[in-house]
């Protein structure tokens, strides 16, 4: 089986090519609002950091991130693909599903850092942009979660849209107001 990089680390270690294969990586870290009300969650900080091999072009590295973080923000909190019973889809236009705006998210940050180079090409960069996408969902849910966390909320579903975060808060509600 030859080197690919549909062949994974575990693979491609065991095939002796991982030296062939290139991964970024970083983290995330979120602090939000929840208004249990009304369900409304405010991003207060949201900050990225990942290892990006080399940075080439600062600038469009970092509108990538940016972008990365605010398209995995808008697939946390807007954006629902909805369905009928026969599966035909009922969200097909941007006049019913909902994207990100910039004023959306004013708080994002993101890092870059060149802490490793990649050894698998002469320029030692690395993926970049992506990565901000990969971890906002259950980044976005944990921070909702930590909100709620007196209410016993524990999201399971994504988006986090006003009015699932008004129900994880508001079953709580319902039981101590029935005993």
């Amino acid at each position: 089986m030859p080197c690919s990089p549909r062949s994974g680390a575990a693979a491609g270690a065991r095939l002796g090519c991982a030296a062939e294969q290139t991964y970024t990586y970083g983290s995330a870290a979120a602090h939000v609002a929840v208004d249990p009300g009304t369900g409304d969650v405010e991003v207060l900080d949201c900050l990225v950091v990942e290892d990006v091999g080399r940075i080439v072009n600062p600038l469009t590295l970092h509108g990538q991130a940016v972008g990365g973080m605010v398209q995995g923000l808008g697939g946390a909190f807007l954006e629902h693909l909805v369905y009928d019973e026969n599966g035909q889809l009922l969200t097909g236009s941007l006049a019913d599903y909902l994207i990100p705006a910039a004023t959306d998210f004013p708080k994002i940050r993101a890092i870059a850092l060149e802490n490793y180079q990649s050894p698998s090409n002469p320029l030692g960069v690395k993926g970049a942009g992506e990565g901000p996408i990969i971890p906002i969902g259950g980044l976005m849910a944990n921070a909702v979660a930590n909100a709620l966390a007196s209410f016993g909320a524990m999201p399971n579903q994504l988006p986090l849209s006003p009015a699932r975060v008004w129900h994880m808060g508001s079953a709580k509600r319902s039981i101590g107001r029935s005993g």
